[in-house]
């Protein structure tokens, strides 16, 4: 399988990979109402094969004549994948199946990928087995939480703060989210490593950035981490 495309569907924005090989060539994004937008990034290569993955609300995909002749592969908690998957398939987030999978096309003896989205995902695989995980309130939702759940604190944008003798509000509650995310993610980074040596661990989703830039652990940057292991799933069934 030479060209082939990847279409990871989120609640709001649909992203669409074209792989050459197992490198991503290019990518587009549309949001969910103007997703038949691909129509011209697809005929590109209109005989290549796409797998379809969708994390939405609704059944949103792109229409017959947008996704023409080619074959579609449906991704679902009973399609093959290239690991093996000790958690009940039915309620394992599909993301989270193809991030493991992606982890351990990289790294084999062992994998712990963190999503760090608007819920915190923690993935691990020893030596092709999917063992399961723990999923914590992101960065944002954080300190949503503070503010819905007390009657005064102000609804606040996650932006960075290390702040550790805070002398307002806002920056207190800032600190407090930021570094108690950072403070886990540490944590369970370093729990993950005593338990399997080799271990190498990956860092992808919305905020992988900021705080990759901060963890005390040495960690991979893979902000496409969902779509390449789309990709291998597509090539495990093709």
């Amino acid at each position: 399988m030479s060209f082939a495309y990847v279409l990871d569907i989120g609640n709001s924005l649909a992203k669409c990979a074209l792989f050459d090989g197992d490198e991503l060539s290019s990518m587009e994004k549309v949001p969910l109402d103007a997703i038949d937008h691909l129509q011209p990034f697809l005929s590109i290569h209109p005989a290549a094969p796409i797998i379809i993955s969708s994390t939405a609300a609704d059944d949103v995909r792109p229409s017959s004549d947008a996704l023409g002749d080619r074959r579609v592969l449906q991704f679902d908690p009973s399609t093959p994948v290239p690991i093996a998957v000790d958690y009940p398939r039915s309620t394992l987030g599909l993301d989270r199946l193809a991030n493991a999978v992606a982890a351990h096309s990289l790294s084999p003896m062992g994998s712990l990928v963190i999503d760090a989205g608007t819920c915190i995902t923690y993935d691990y695989t020893i030596s092709g087995i999917y063992q399961g995980g723990n999923i914590s309130p992101g960065w944002a939702m954080r300190l949503k939480a503070m503010h819905e759940f007390t009657g005064r604190l102000p609804l606040l944008e996650a932006t960075p703060a290390q702040v550790y003798d805070s002398k307002d509000t806002e920056s207190a509650m800032k600190s407090g989210a930021f570094i108690g995310l950072l403070a886990e993610m540490d944590h369970i980074i370093n729990e993950f490593k005593t338990r399997y040596e080799g271990m190498n661990v990956y860092l992808t989703g919305g905020d992988e950035r900021i705080l990759g830039e901060r963890l005390e652990n040495a960690i991979f940057a893979a902000p496409f981490l969902t779509l390449k292991g789309l990709h291998e799933i597509l090539k495990h069934n093709n």
